[in-house]
């Protein structure tokens, strides 16, 4: 063999018979076997095994000896291992392109670089079917204990570039795969094949009851989930851990489409609920759960939030998480405490939500860092505003002559204003504590008197 070029025409695929008639005679013999079925898998075999030396010697003059993979193995062995099948592709195609290996087609004329469409006298194939031969080879392996999964995706199959999908497949569960096939129907493998590597590699993430979760929840939007980024998709499998967060979400999944809110969400508190609800089985003569059952703080804040829970989950992700933990904290409240807190969050939301930011939340105090918030009987009055105090606050600068609607879609928003709304907060304190202000009247005296205006002066400057 020339060590410098190699020429890959129809002797490189003749069988013995063949090879054994006189030179004019070949051709003839060639039409003949083309005939027989499976003709041209076989004269491919008969040239990969007669290149395979070509393929060694120029990895090991392109390769140090560690990174070298083709050097001690068979034809048999290379075309079972997806990863020689990769490594000699690699080699082939760059030697293919700097002329060190010369392509004939069926006039022994040379084949251009990428030209898929041609057929090789080596094997009378075109090079795209060249390249499918040898992924459904690798296919074969990497589906050899699970070969149902192949019958399914080999048509889809077009080249080695499909090699890295297919090992993602390959370690899919059979539940997994039949989650996706029943929700992508007819599209199934070409939906597959068509992700992005990082994309497929994020959705083989989704256990069964995930996948089974997300299509109960978007029903035929389902498919929305191909156009998602990978780590949108990465961030429901690593956060999401019970199917209830799922079922609880529900419509709004689609809602959501920062991956980061995706993850403060997967975040929210679950609570086992098992043995609660077994026991109320049992009174009730039914048998116990064959799983474990969870509740949610998705559905608490949902729940709460009413017809303003899509808004809140289009906020930026720590005022999402901020205000979902304020709602979350409703269920700790009792009787009438919690119907007031679940009215004046609907009341808070329909005018305040859009204009919040994670500073002035902060500067107000609503946090689930704060005791009064999260519901705590015994947290000190004078030490932190309650929820209530708070609404009553943003009402009276709502109803303050100068402030307004203005205010809230200006400096309110600014760092400046959030530097305002905690002096005023601190101020509020301060005079409750000298028992100059009750939390109920705040409203009053902050809209009609200058009582609380220290920290407001120079906000609109």
């Amino acid at each position: 063999m020339d060590l410098h070029r190699t020429v890959i025409g129809a002797i490189l695929g003749d069988g013995d018979v063949v090879a054994s008639l006189p030179l004019p005679l070949r051709p003839g013999g060639r039409r003949l076997s083309g005939v027989i079925p499976g003709d041209g898998r076989r004269r491919l075999n008969r040239a990969l095994r007669r290149l395979l030396p070509r393929l060694r010697l120029l990895e090991a003059s392109t390769m140090p000896a560690e990174a070298r993979k083709l050097q001690e193995v068979s034809i048999a062995e290379a075309l079972a291992d997806p990863q020689l099948v990769e490594r000699g592709w690699a080699i082939f195609q760059a030697a293919w392109q700097a002329g060190l290996i010369v392509v004939l087609d069926l006039k022994n004329q040379p084949i251009s670089h990428g030209g898929r469409g041609e057929v090789t006298a080596c094997s009378r194939l075109t090079m795209a079917q060249v390249e499918k031969e040898l992924v459904t080879a690798a296919a074969r392996t990497i589906f050899a204990d699970n070969e149902g999964v192949l019958q399914k995706i080999e048509g889809a199959l077009r080249g080695l570039a499909d090699l890295p999908k297919l090992r993602i497949l390959a370690e899919m569960d059979s539940l997994r795969l039949e989650e996706l096939r029943e929700a992508f129907g007819h599209r199934f493998e070409s939906t597959l094949f068509g992700l992005e590597l990082e994309q497929l590699s994020a959705i083989a993430t989704l256990s069964p009851h995930a996948l089974h979760a997300l299509r109960q929840a978007m029903g035929r939007d389902f498919l929305e989930i191909t156009r998602w980024e990978a780590d949108h998709v990465r961030a429901l499998s690593e956060t999401f851990q019970v199917v209830e967060q799922y079922r609880d979400l529900g419509p709004y999944v689609i809602s959501v489409t920062n991956p980061q809110s995706i993850r403060v969400i997967g975040q929210w508190d679950t609570r086992d609920i098992t043995d609660r609800v077994n026991a109320a089985r049992v009174q009730q003569g039914k048998e116990r759960l064959k799983g474990r059952r969870y509740e949610t703080d998705i559905a608490v804040i949902r729940h709460v939030m009413g017809k303003h829970f899509e808004g809140l989950l289009e906020r930026p992700p720590d005022l999402l998480d901020a205000i979902g933990r304020l709602a979350a904290a409703t269920r700790l409240l009792a009787g009438g405490d919690r119907a007031d807190r679940v009215e004046q969050l609907g009341q808070f939301a329909e005018r305040y939500l859009e204009y919040l930011t994670t500073d002035t939340i902060k500067a107000l105090r609503l946090t689930t860092a704060n005791p009064r918030v999260r519901g705590d009987v015994d947290a000190d009055p004078n030490a932190n505003p309650s929820f209530g105090e708070v609404l009553r606050l943003l009402d009276g600068l709502w109803n303050k002559k100068g402030f307004g609607r203005l205010f809230f879609e200006g400096p309110f928003q600014t760092p400046k204003g959030a530097k305002a709304m905690a002096g005023l907060v601190q101020d509020f304190l301060v005079m409750k504590q000298r028992g100059s202000v009750k939390g109920e009247e705040v409203e009053k005296i902050l809209s009609t008197t200058e009582l609380l205006d220290r920290s407001l002066r120079g906000v609109f400057a």
